[in-house]
């Protein structure tokens, strides 16, 4: 029973149709915190300052990177406006690019049908559609290394000089999105080729006629030259940045991201050894009945040597190997790092459902429950929408379809749920379950991701409500904003650096109730926004600050914190 999602050579529509669906979904989300958030901060920034070296923004500096990300972004806020769709445009034109990617340059290597089922997989799978629909560095970052992993395998079969220029303008793009990542995934490549061919795996490989018209593997130092110059555009805008502050932000790049995440975890960011290959099970859903029987199918590569006569294990290895199993062994973990390696999880998924795959028991059991959570999710989250739209007479075209898009997608999700029971209990069931109809049908189901991000915006969102509140209370003449409390959460900077509202955070010193009321008799009429500590200050104390104020409190939820947050927006009218 093989993987065919493509009958009679034809795209499947269905499968490319919902993942632009979620992704323009995603475009209509509030600002994730605090990522995304301090990204489009710089991007505003470097697009209203002119100073695209170093990135600068409130409350953003651990999130600050090398910058072709940002710059993406800021010529993206340039041609369509400082909002969420332009800030998200990288992200899902990588993640589309990514899939494009393995469906031209993977024939060559892995054959048409595995390669353009891989790039379906990759649209469906959960995790690199999130980073599609999500502002992160991440998405960019997984093209550059897909096309750059493709090149380096596309050299070592077929010797082609538009290889050599492909596989350096990935690495250099790559470099300038997130340094290190890229060059540990090239190098690390290129040095298991070498290492193959000291130890006489090359040998039986390129004895296949696949191989046989192949380059002397000795050109392997050429292209690790071609990878090491690609560190140029890097290195250049190093130096820029250097010269315009003497080195203080580069030492600080270098500290942070180099030497404290090499030695060790940042922000309790870890996990065990298989916390990676575990995520991507969970992400490509679709096949999970099918993914035990793979990874088995892995270790018996292995431990029978296959690759000495099938090509596409060893190429796999050589690929997965720097991409995914050099993360698993470090103590800092986040479910980005191997991004690089989903690209060759996604081919070897392809390959192995390709060859007539079987179920496993464990994974169907996996699956199974996975589904009926889902379903039940599915249909709570449906009835609380046509709830909405019941007592809401003139809904939105946007929220008619969400709701049916999660009543089609309950549907589906409980008859996937009902046959997999089935299948589990020896029962017959009317069309044998195709690995083609769980990935289409459950890529209705991930559609639900932004259904459900749609519902929560209103309360995960509050930073840009009080923004807006601001800026339509603003008058002419009022002073900047005053920021009386660290909320650390770039997007109220970012939503009222939109509207043009100035603003001025306020350190912790001048954030005395004395130096607040100072301020107020200062500027006559001012705004304040505060947290519920800083309010229950100035309830405390005789303040001139709430004489005569117009007050407003706003409760929101914030991502990155997993709890909630309060605002208090305070306009003071001192005479």
């Amino acid at each position: 029973m093989a993987l065919n999602l493509e009958p009679n050579n034809k795209p499947n529509y269905q499968l490319i149709g919902f993942g632009l669906v979620m992704l323009f979904f995603m475009q209509r989300l509030a600002l994730f915190d605090q990522d995304e958030a301090a990204y489009a901060g710089f991007g505003l920034m470097m697009e209203r300052t002119g100073d695209y070296l170093v990135p600068d923004f409130l409350w953003s500096e651990p999130h600050r990177k090398t910058p072709l990300h940002f710059w993406m972004i800021a010529g993206c806020f340039r041609l369509f406006g400082a909002n969420e769709f332009a800030l998200r445009i990288p992200a899902a034109l990588s993640l589309i690019g990514t899939w494009l990617s393995i469906w031209w340059l993977g024939p060559p290597l892995f054959g048409q049908r595995v390669s353009r089922n891989a790039g379906y997989l990759i649209m469906a799978s959960l995790l690199a559609l999130v980073y599609g629909g999500i502002s992160f560095t991440d998405g960019p970052l997984m093209l550059c290394q897909t096309v750059a992993a493709l090149a380096i395998l596309r050299l070592y079969k077929r010797h082609n000089w538009w290889m050599v220029l492909v596989l350096w303008l990935a690495t250099a793009a790559g470099g300038l999105v997130k340094g290190p990542p890229i060059f540990i995934l090239t190098i690390g490549m290129l040095g298991l080729i070498w290492l193959a061919v000291l130890l006489g795996i090359d040998k039986k490989i390129r004895q296949l006629p696949a191989y046989a018209s192949a380059p002397n593997p000795w050109w392997t130092m050429v292209w690790g030259g071609v990878v090491l110059s690609a560190m140029f555009p890097l290195l250049w805008w190093g130096y820029l940045c250097w010269q315009q502050d003497d080195g203080v932000f580069i030492s600080w790049l270098w500290d942070w991201y180099v030497t404290k995440r090499a030695g060790g975890a940042v922000w309790g960011q870890t996990g065990p050894p298989g916390y990676h290959l575990l995520i991507m099970g969970l992400s490509f859903l679709p096949v999970l009945a099918w993914y035990p029987g793979l990874v088995r199918q892995g270790f018996l590569s292995l431990k029978q040597q296959l690759f000495r006569t099938n090509p596409n294990v060893f190429l796999l290895l050589v690929w997965l190997i720097p991409g995914w199993f050099f993360y698993e062994m470090q103590l800092s973990k986040l479910p980005s790092y191997a991004l690089g390696a989903y690209g060759a999880f996604a081919l070897a998924l392809a390959t192995y459902l390709d060859k007539s795959p079987r179920y496993t028991k464990l994974g169907l059991i996996a699956q199974t429950v996975l589904l009926v959570v889902l379903t039940i999710a599915i249909i709570g989250l449906s009835l609380f929408i046509v709830q909405n739209l019941m007592r809401t007479p003139n809904s939105s075209i946007i929220e008619v379809v969400l709701a049916s898009v999660g009543v089609v997608s309950a549907l589906f999700s409980g008859r996937l749920a009902f046959n997999n029971l089935n299948v589990l209990r020896g029962l017959p069931i009317a069309n044998d379950p195709d690995p083609a109809y769980y990935v289409m049908q459950i890529m209705m189901m991930l559609s639900m991701i932004p259904v459900l991000m749609h519902q929560l915006d209103p309360l995960r969102g509050t930073t840009k409500i009080v923004a807006n509140k601001i800026a339509a209370a603003r008058k002419p003449n009022d002073q900047p904003v005053l920021l009386a409390a660290n909320f650390s959460q770039p997007s109220l900077p970012f939503y009222l650096a939109v509207k043009f509202v100035p603003y001025q955070y306020l350190e912790p010193a001048d954030q005395s109730i004395k130096h607040l009321d100072s301020l107020a008799s200062i500027h006559k009429v001012c705004t304040m926004v505060c947290d519920k500590d800083k309010y229950k200050q100035l309830l405390a104390v005789p303040s001139s600050v709430l004489l005569g104020a117009e007050i407003d409190s706003l409760s929101g939820f914030v991502t990155d914190r997993s709890g909630g947050s309060q605002y208090w927006i305070i306009r003071t009218k001192v005479r």
